[in-house]
């Protein structure tokens, strides 16, 4: 849909740069040529997927001049463009910098109209392009809200609640580090496997269910919980040094261990930790904190193995 779109505004600027240069409006033909090559320069840029040199916003500004300039020299029957005008920005910029470009829209329409002496096209004109310019934000705050939620839906696990390893690939890349250590926890549920076959499988997702919740009470807001698969977890601990990040896998395995979510049947957690500055360490981080979890199973279960503490001397 937006490459048929943006192919009829590349037509209708080609159109309009010709018709301008044949009734020698040459400003206004040379403003359509520079938005089309711009344009061109996009949709070339979409399919070798390359960046725009120029900012969004400037490329709207000039086509708000071009607009305005046509208003000049059309009077009111040009003023319908203003509404696609605003749409394109709500579809090109965030909301709040498209809020700002609608106003401006009013605005200068507005006082154009006012200028020009076609106060009847202002009383027209304006109320209409507010309405459709509100509708347009709503309707934009709303795909993005419900956006949102699929995108999160999508990336937690429905038994758990946790997120799942859709989250954890976009995490290698987007999770914003920044200056400092990091910490990546792999934990895995002790002897698993004997609670699904004593008490059954239902049991065993109570389980799982039950200990997400108790790590979720032990870690920051601006920790992920991650479900790895079956009754493995980890945790990226942002900006968490050696100490604290030990001292999260302490009490959570303290907590899993201290609520008796099976009653008599305690359920333990085995934990690897390990450190992590930037994205490119995250996958070798991973094989170190499950390294880690091996040695802390082969130790005995119920214990915190750390890779800084494994490797001082």
């Amino acid at each position: 849909m937006a490459a048929f779109v943006a192919k009829l505004c590349a037509l209708i600027l080609a159109v309009a740069t010709v018709k301008h240069l044949l009734i020698e409006a040459y400003l206004l033909a040379g403003l359509c040529a520079v938005l089309l090559a711009l344009l061109l320069i996009e949709m070339h840029g979409f399919k070798t997927r390359r960046t725009l040199p120029v900012p969004v916003i400037i490329i709207m500004l000039i086509t708000l001049v071009t607009v305005l300039l046509t208003l000049q020299q059309q009077g009111a029957s040009a003023a319908f463009w203003f509404f696609p005008l605003m749409l394109g920005g709500y579809y090109a910029m965030p909301t709040r910098l498209a809020n700002n470009f609608a106003a401006l829209v009013v605005a200068s329409s507005a006082g154009l109209l006012w200028w020009l002496g076609d106060s009847w096209s202002v009383i027209r004109y304006v109320p209409a392009m507010t309405i459709c310019a509100l509708l347009i934000r709503t309707a934009m705050l709303q795909s993005n809200q419900l956006t949102a939620r699929l995108s999160d839906a999508a990336e937690r696990d429905p038994l758990t609640g946790a997120y799942n390893r859709r989250r954890l690939s976009r995490l290698q890349s987007d999770y914003g580090y920044g200056t400092g250590q990091h910490a990546l926890l792999v934990l895995d549920i002790d002897h698993f496997k004997t609670v699904n076959d004593r008490f059954g499988h239902a049991v065993g997702d109570r389980v799982l269910r039950d200990v997400v919740r108790v790590m979720q009470d032990c870690i920051r807001t601006e920790d992920t919980l991650l479900r790895l698969g079956g009754e493995e977890f980890a945790i990226l601990m942002r900006r968490g040094g050696a100490g604290n990040s030990y001292a999260l896998a302490e009490r959570i395995r303290d907590a899993v261990a201290d609520a008796r979510l099976l009653g008599e049947h305690q359920i333990t957690v085995s934990i690897g930790v390990s450190m992590l500055r930037s994205p490119q360490e995250f996958d070798s981080a991973l094989r170190r904190a499950d390294h880690m979890l091996f040695m802390a199973k082969k130790a005995g279960r119920n214990r915190t193995c750390h890779a800084q503490a494994a490797s001082a001397p």
